[in-house]
């Protein structure tokens, strides 16, 4: 099910002109994509937050309600990208990527782990190699997200991408042995985080590589700091004579 976002055209330019916006409680952005100029939009920061916790981690076919003009236009989209404040979390900026239902697209979907491995239990390691997966199908066929469920894993087990089945003509762009999911035995768990260390350790300890140009110029700074007639005896000043 899609959800809907209504937006609205902005000329507004300029960081006072956007700070403005957000002031007033609006979201810039910008819809662009399949055959369409970008369009400046801005969005109810109140309206927006309404739905942002039913579409954050997830690859949802948005209903972009444009109004101009008294006049709206409707289009389809995914919300590309965004940029939020790093202290209070607020939102900057929206980017929205305008799609046609009828066209194939390739997108990147996240995977999400459900259930508990029987080798966690055990005191294994479960390690999700991919987190999200390209595929390619009609924008309003593919998945929001898709889920892998681990309950079968002992130690040593793990599931590849041959094991995913989706809906519908969609096509994952995976090669099918690449694994999505295993649980690692504790002390190979512990192996591999105590040779990443030893591998940090060893770079930080790693000597200096002296060339061997390098070296013969250290040598002749060195002989050029030595007297220049060694075993030449030093004069010493004569002393007066006692009165």
């Amino acid at each position: 099910m899609a959800e809907t976002i209504n937006c609205n055209t902005r000329t507004e330019k300029g960081s006072s002109a956007v700070r403005k916006l957000r002031r007033n409680g609006l979201i810039p952005g910008v819809v662009y994509g399949h055959k369409t100029k970008p369009i400046s939009i801005t969005v109810s920061e109140t309206e927006f937050l309404k739905i942002w916790r039913r579409i954050t981690g997830k690859q949802i076919l948005l209903d972009l309600i444009v109004h101009k003009n008294d006049k709206e236009t409707k289009m389809h989209g995914f919300l590309k990208d965004y940029q939020h404040d790093p202290v209070d979390r607020k939102f900057l900026h929206f980017d929205f990527h305008k799609v046609s239902t009828s066209e194939k697209i390739r997108m990147a979907i996240p995977i999400e782990l459900t259930g508990e491995a029987p080798g966690e239990k055990q005191g294994g390691i479960v390690d999700q190699v991919l987190r999200e997966i390209e595929v390619e199908g009609l924008a309003g066929k593919l998945p929001e997200k898709i889920t892998v469920d681990v309950s079968a894993l002992e130690i040593g087990d793990s599931i590849f991408v041959s094991a995913l089945k989706l809906a519908g003509e969609v096509e994952i762009l995976k090669h099918g042995e690449e694994p999505i999911v295993s649980v690692l035995a504790p002390k190979k768990a512990e192996e591999e985080v105590a040779a990443q260390v030893a591998l940090e350790e060893a770079a930080a300890a790693e000597p200096e590589v002296i060339s061997e140009k390098t070296s013969e110029e250290r040598r002749k700074k060195k002989e050029e700091s030595k007297p220049k007639e060694e075993g030449k005896e030093e004069v010493k000043p004569k002393e007066e004579k006692k009165k």
